[in-house]
């Protein structure tokens, strides 16, 4: 059975470049650089994310990717807190083509990667937000439950309090 999606594909001339961008400027995790011939498997990903970004330098192989680098790829990657995020990517430098603009089906920006591709991130309004999850949980367990009840609703404030998201 198929369980996951396990690499997505981002194709570039300079992987070392890449690398850094994506792992310096975005904060994404290196997970694995193999040599394979002239290029390198070069694997980074978002922390905790379970699919990876394969940075593959173009050859001879995938000479018809040359098309799709420095264009929008089609990659959208989730965003827990836009703001902060954006005012992080313009204190490093990120070419931000697109700034936050909030749609009905949630917020979104568009970033460029140092071959010019354009990457999508984006917080979607169908997302659940924890702290809004836990104080429905803290409120039914305050309405419902006894007495006896009272330390696991404290134990669930104290985790909603330290929830960001």
């Amino acid at each position: 059975m198929i369980d996951a999606v396990a690499t997505v594909c981002i194709f570039v001339n300079n992987q070392d470049q890449a690398k850094a961008f994506y792992t310096e400027k975005l904060g994404f995790e290196l997970r694995q650089v193999s040599s394979m011939g002239e290029s390198r498997w070069l694997a980074v990903a978002p922390k905790g994310a379970r699919t990876e970004v394969i940075l593959y330098k173009l050859d001879a192989n995938w000479e018809h990717y040359r098309q799709t680098m420095g264009k929008s790829q089609a990659l959208t990657f989730n965003v827990t807190d836009m703001p902060a995020l954006y005012e992080d990517l313009k204190a490093r430098g990120v070419s931000i083509v697109q700034e936050p603009d909030a749609q009905p089906w949630g917020t979104y920006m568009m970033i460029l990667d140092p071959e010019g591709n354009g990457l999508l991130l984006a917080r979607s309004t169908t997302v659940p937000n924890m702290r809004e999850v836990l104080d429905g949980l803290v409120q039914s367990t305050k309405r419902y439950w006894s007495d006896w009840s009272h330390m696991l609703v404290i134990r669930l404030m104290k985790i909603r309090r330290l929830c960001t998201v």
